[in-house]
């Protein structure tokens, strides 16, 4: 057989083609649950903390002080958050580790792990395959195209549009306008009177519709003894603790540091934007999703590589 180049896919046979709906009609429970939990999570803190904390200068390593619903201060002054404190709010345990998964470099590496522990588990296994290496590629394409989408769509444009929008609606707002906390701040300004969850859409894209879309493809890719055999158990490990640290995560930050709102807003983009899509992939319907005609580098078999051995 010619060898694949790494933009044609190869077609699954019956037996193949069987694994990957079995996987496919398992996601479906799996993306009503996330729904579920998500949004759970967001009614549960608009009920817990109906307010937000905001980042201010001080003598600890994390100072905040907490904003009322008018924008006025709470009488609990500035609160200090470093390694031995975590029982305050805004305070909790990983604090520090939040700042490096939303970072420039965490945020564009953390995510890879369990593709990457998928890459040399295929390179050093008893049988490489250089279709599967090909498929991993494909798919590490297409994670960082995701992730790019999220920074120059999700991120910068959309930020540039909800500034725009406010000024619509709040014409005598300005971030650079005076409010009471305005010497306390770093870089000297007021938060915006609206600013929907940047971190938000970050953690849900990055750490939890990439990871939640690997899972699915080690359900192709290792179907057999999926939870005895050690390497598929090692991958899957990886995947899921992306997945608890991103809940966890996720939860601390619509609970502290936006309003309900804001995260509710957040939450919908994601879900039009990224997860929707990243859904509508793992039924094998993006291809033609937006036209009649199927486009063929959106196809589910580019990104999947059931086992050779079923045919």
């Amino acid at each position: 057989m010619p060898p694949i180049p790494l933009f044609i896919a190869r077609q699954f046979s019956p037996k193949q083609l069987a694994i990957v709906r079995k996987a496919a009609y398992a996601v479906n429970r799996r993306i009503w649950y996330l729904n579920l939990l998500l949004f759970s999570l967001i009614l549960y803190t608009t009920y817990y903390l109906p307010y937000k904390y905001v980042r201010v200068q001080g003598p600890c390593e994390s100072n905040w002080i907490q904003l009322n619903k008018d924008g006025s201060a709470s009488q609990q002054g500035t609160i200090c958050c470093s390694d031995d404190v975590s029982s305050l709010n805004p305070c909790y345990r990983g604090m520090e580790f939040s700042k490096i998964a939303v970072s420039a470099k965490g945020a564009w590496v953390l995510p890879f792990i369990p593709l990457i522990l998928n890459y040399i588990s295929v390179i050093l296994g008893p049988n490489p395959s250089l279709e599967h290496i090909r498929v991993l590629t494909r798919r590490s394409l297409l994670y960082g195209g995701i992730m790019l989408f999220r920074l120059v769509v999700l991120y910068k444009l959309f930020n540039g549009i909800e500034k725009y929008v406010m000024q619509l609606i709040f014409p005598n707002h300005n971030s650079q306008s005076s409010c009471w906390y305005k010497s306390l701040r770093r870089n000297q300004k007021c938060v915006e009177q609206f600013d929907f969850s940047d971190h938000l859409v970050l953690l849900v894209t990055h750490y939890i519709a990439i990871p939640l879309f690997e899972w699915f493809a080690l359900a192709i890719e290792y179907p057999r003894n999926g939870y005895t055999n050690l390497r598929s158990v090692i991958l899957r490990l990886s995947v899921f603790m992306e997945l608890t640290i991103a809940v966890y995560l996720v939860y601390n930050t619509t609970k502290y540091f936006h309003t309900p709102m804001e995260n509710l807003i957040a939450l919908v983009l994601t879900e039009a934007c990224v997860l929707y899509p990243l859904y509508l992939l793992s039924q094998d319907q993006l291809a033609n999703f937006l036209t009649k005609q199927q486009i063929l580098w959106l196809q589910l078999r580019w990104f999947v590589s059931p086992p050779s051995n079923y045919k």
